[in-house]
C-alpha cells in the first residue's frame, strides 16, 4: 500500500517541512509535526500535544476579499460599525473604530483606507454611502460609480494580525 503525501482541506499537497496552517476560523496552527496513521488512513498535523488531521487545516490562509466581506453586511453590522466609532473615547481614532482597526497595534498596515489618496475621514464616508447603496438592493456597479472600488481592492493581506 502506498502512503499518500498528507493534503490540506482545499487538497494541496502539504510539504512535510510546513510550519504553518490555518484553521477554518482563520486562526493559526503552528506545526511542530506530521504523522501518519494506518488504521483511520489520515494524516495529522501536532502542534504540541495537539494533533488535527491535515484535512482539516488550510496551507494558505484564503482572506475574504473585501467584496465578500459587504456580500456579508448588513444594516445592524453597519450600524454597529458606526455606533463603535462614535463611541470610541479617543476622537483621533473613531474612523479605526468604525473600520474596525486598532490603530496602536499595528499603525494603518492592513487597514483598507490606507491606499487612497483622500483622507481617512472622507474615505470612511464614501464607504458608509457605497455600504447604504449595497444595503438599499443596488448593484456593485451602480454604487462603485463613486470610486470606492479602490478603498477594497488594495488591502494588504494581514498575516497573523487579527
Amino acid at each position: 500500500m502506498a502512503i499518500e503525501l498528507p493534503r490540506d482541506a482545499n487538497g494541496q499537497i502539504i510539504p512535510l517541512d510546513t510550519t504553518m496552517m490555518f484553521r477554518d476560523d482563520r486562526s493559526q496552527f503552528r506545526v511542530t509535526d506530521f504523522f501518519y496513521e494506518a488504521r483511520p488512513n489520515r494524516w495529522f498535523a501536532r502542534s504540541g500535544s495537539m494533533c488535527i488531521e491535515t484535512n482539516k487545516l488550510q496551507l494558505n490562509i484564503k482572506k475574504k476579499n473585501c467584496y465578500e466581506q459587504l456580500m456579508d453586511d448588513s444594516w445592524e453590522k453597519l450600524i454597529g460599525d458606526l455606533d463603535r466609532a462614535y463611541h470610541e473615547p479617543n476622537n483621533d481614532e473613531a474612523i479605526c473604530s468604525y473600520s474596525n482597526r486598532a490603530r496602536k497595534q499595528n499603525g494603518c498596515k492592513h487597514c483598507r483606507f490606507k491606499y487612497v489618496d483622500r483622507t481617512c475621514d472622507k474615505c470612511a464616508i464614501l464607504d458608509i454611502e457605497f455600504r447604504i447603496c449595497r444595503l438599499l438592493g443596488k448593484s456593485f456597479d451602480e454604487c462603485e460609480a463613486k470610486g470606492i472600488k479602490t478603498l477594497y481592492e488594495q488591502v494588504e493581506p494581514e498575516g497573523d494580525a487579527k
